[in-house]
């Protein structure tokens, strides 16, 4: 999954150019932030590292970091990365087509809402996934209120 761009720089460029092993920038981030997980987000992980929802659940639970379940499990960062993040579009696609079926939204503000997913524009807070607002994940979080003048 990319991580969030800071200067035209992912946080894993700006690591490497700083001689920073990104997993301890990781196990940084995680200790002041720790990750939240949704249901598919937390089973998409658990499959990622060849664990069930409830061992990931009780790892994290007990202080362990992502980071340092992935190192345990001896499973790449990005692998479990990638599959939060596949989970958390699918998430944000279907909440976005409910919200249009719930008359929250119209269409036009749904594709724009799809287009900046495709875009990797809605890959959540902190370093590119962390747990988006829930809720209608619509209604009353950060996409509710976009900051850019073209939306419709």
């Amino acid at each position: 999954m990319p991580l969030r761009k800071f200067s035209g720089k992912t946080l894993q460029q700006l690591a490497t150019d700083k001689g920073v092993d990104i997993n301890a920038v990781m196990q940084a981030i995680e200790a002041v932030r720790p990750i939240r997980l949704g249901t598919n987000e937390l089973a998409a992980a658990a499959k990622a590292l060849g664990m069930t929802t409830d061992d990931l659940s009780n790892a994290l639970k007990s202080g362990k970091t992502l980071t340092q379940v992935a190192s345990d499990k001896k499973v790449d960062l990005q692998t479990v990365q990638d599959a939060i993040k596949a989970a958390r579009t699918d998430d944000m696609r279907i909440q976005i087509k409910q919200a249009v079926t719930d008359g929250k939204i119209t269409q036009a503000k749904a594709d724009w809402l799809l287009e900046g997913l495709d875009k990797g524009f809605l890959d959540g807070p902190g370093f590119g996934f962390g747990g988006p607002h829930r809720g209608d994940g619509l209604g009353n979080g950060p996409l509710a209120q976009p900051t850019q003048q073209s939306n419709p």
